[in-house]
């Protein structure tokens, strides 16, 4: 998980470089909380932003 933290590579790009390139439906879990619809923050660390794409379903 340390290595997928938003400071070091945002999952956002690694969506983007997957996307048009997976057949399969792919599942992400991401250590964090939801933020509106779209967004998730880190580890629920207040001192992060809350980051979000919009190709993702958030479940939770």
């Amino acid at each position: 998980v340390a290595a997928m933290s938003p400071a070091i590579f945002h999952m956002s790009m690694l969506l983007d470089k997957m996307h048009g390139r997976t057949k399969a439906t792919t599942i992400l879990l991401y250590p964090g909380s939801i933020e509106g619809t779209t967004g998730l923050r880190f580890m629920k660390l207040k001192d992060r932003d809350a980051l979000g794409n919009y190709r993702v379903k958030i479940y939770g």
